[in-house]
């Protein structure tokens, strides 16, 4: 497993000039070998898992303009992916806000265990949706300032309070762009889009508001 946050690291190098995503693989090792995401209790560290662990961690110190992700950061990231691993690809770009953490005792001996796994998952560390310039210039979040960094990025709005607002329109929490959307395979993704001029809306429409999506303007009274 070491072998591959270090492949990683090289990967989002450009994005992260201070990435040391080998510090916390004891840790990463330790959340991804819990009951929910190990109910066999094989001791293995399933690939799926780490790299949506990692991606989203890395999504949230990006939109956070930080250098290197925090363990506080993949911690969080760690809880949702229990919360949602059946379904989550990536997190919309809001991520948390925490303090530096302390480095995290007896990782040494979790990594003695971590690198047994290796083996099984060192397979194919293909690139990420997430991946960017490094790698392909058309996915998100992108860092040509240009494009917002929320293209492609899931919309986590449940399908059913969808279906029954009335409107299919959502704005983008990063620059305020409108698009018109539809799921697929169940997920509700906001289109790839340049970063436009934010301006006030009145529309009926799907938007992010203090960690929440719901409909706000055209009759809703809200916004």
């Amino acid at each position: 497993m070491r072998e591959i946050l270090a492949a990683l690291e090289t990967v989002y190098r450009e994005l992260f000039p201070q990435l040391n995503l080998r510090q916390w693989s004891g840790s990463i090792y330790t959340w991804l070998t819990q009951p929910v995401l190990d109910p066999a209790n094989s001791g293995r560290v399933t690939m799926d898992y780490l790299m949506k662990l990692v991606t989203t961690a890395l999504e949230w110190t990006y939109q956070a303009g930080e250098p290197d992700v925090r363990a506080e950061t993949l911690e969080l990231a760690a809880q949702l992916l229990v919360l949602r691993h059946d379904t989550l690809w990536i997190i919309d770009g809001a991520g948390p806000i925490v303090e530096a953490p302390a480095p995290e005792a007896g990782e040494q001996g979790d990594e003695s265990r971590a690198q047994r796994e290796q083996e099984v998952a060192q397979t194919d560390i293909s690139p990420h949706p997430m991946e960017t310039s490094a790698l392909a210039g058309d996915s998100a979040p992108s860092a040509n300032p240009a494009q917002c960094p929320f293209s492609r990025v899931e919309v986590p709005i449940d399908l059913e309070a969808w279906a029954e607002s009335g409107t299919r329109v959502v704005e983008c929490p990063d620059c305020g762009a409108t698009r018109t959307l539809e799921p697929h395979r169940g997920v509700l993704r906001f289109k790839q889009h340049g970063r436009v001029k934010r301006k006030k809306l009145t529309a009926k429409r799907w938007a992010r508001r203090e960690m929440t999506w719901r409909v706000v303007g055209g009759d809703t009274g809200k916004e």
